[in-house]
């Protein structure tokens, strides 16, 4: 699909209500039929996962803030999915032998490129979904017959149950450096929200971004407490998806990116910036990052473009 980089738009606010301005860039894995990043950490590396065609096979990526590219895949595995990335350059995630996901086994794979498997008791599938620096993790497990169960694990290995009042089952999503958890969960028929969960206290909430409709799904949060995700706008098959920023204090910034059919937003980082997907005009999807451009790069960039010409740098 063309290079691992290509620049879209120098800079863009998505909506005007709460300008926010962003290098897009898209990413492609050479040769995918489709590039899915999943988590990017304070070095600004990123992590996900990649599909080969004729099979659809998924495979694991990691992209470091150098530029290099590392695929792999689990030992034994026809299908192997990345979750997250912590600032060790640990990577969580899970694997099965097959492309049916049958039986599915949690992994860590650390900075060189060592995995250790994680496997909960009594559990057919275990999904480590998110790892923080001190290697704490969000999990869900599943065996049949029930609906998944969502847990966070301590730093010592033990299992903590996540329940949110009034949504089950939660699908928990991301985990940063102080316990707090995001994810989805369902309150109502056709009513999926975001839930943000501190693992603490055991306290929990739910929101959606205004005027969604359908579902509001949260994917990331960084330490600030700055929470990423997508949300559906539209009924009955004519839904589209579009990416949120939610700042610590509750405003919410729209990321679409430029020229998109749909966005969603799976990473944000101490920083600011941001990994997901979207889908362009012909409904091909793409991985992208969205780098935040810094206060101080502005305020120089207006000034230059004054100096130059009169009209408005956008």
């Amino acid at each position: 699909m063309g290079p691992l980089f290509s620049l879209a738009l120098a800079a863009s606010a998505a909506r005007p209500a709460l300008a926010q301005r962003y290098v897009y860039i898209t990413v492609d894995v050479p040769g995918a039929a489709a590039t899915i990043p999943t988590g990017i950490n304070n070095a600004g590396a990123i992590c996900g996962n990649y599909q080969t065609p004729p099979s659809g096979a998924t495979h694991g990526f990691i992209l470091d803030q150098a530029g290099r590219l590392t695929k792999f895949d689990a030992p034994g595995a026809g299908f192997t999915y990345v979750s997250d990335m912590n600032d060790a350059g640990a990577v969580s995630g899970w694997w099965s032998p097959d492309l049916t996901g049958n039986v599915e086994t949690g992994f860590l794979r650390n900075a060189a490129g060592v995995l250790t498997s994680i496997t909960a008791a009594d559990a057919a599938d275990t999904n480590p979904v998110a790892v923080n620096d001190a290697g704490e993790m969000a999990v869900t497990t599943l065996t049949e017959p029930g609906p998944a169960k969502a847990w966070f694990v301590d730093a010592a290995g033990n299992y903590n149950a996540i329940t949110i009042a009034g949504g089950t089952p939660p699908y928990p999503q991301a985990l940063n450096n102080n316990g707090l958890i995001v994810g989805s969960t369902t309150v109502a028929a056709y009513d999926q929200r975001a839930f943000l969960y501190d693992a603490a206290t055991g306290a929990s909430q739910t929101f959606q971004v205004p005027g969604a409709t359908v579902s509001t799904v949260a994917y990331a949060v960084n330490d600030a407490g700055e929470i990423a995700g997508s949300y559906t706008l539209g009924y009955r098959g004519g839904e589209s998806s579009h990416g949120f920023v939610r700042l610590a204090e509750g405003r919410i910034i729209h990321i679409d990116y430029p020229g998109s059919i749909s966005t969603t937003v799976r990473g944000i980082n101490a920083g600011g910036d941001l990994t997901g997907t979207y889908d362009d005009a012909q409904g091909t999807p793409h991985g992208f990052m969205a780098l935040k451009i810094r206060a101080a790069i502005l305020r120089e960039k207006r000034g230059r473009a004054r100096q130059a010409t009169p009209q408005t740098l956008r």
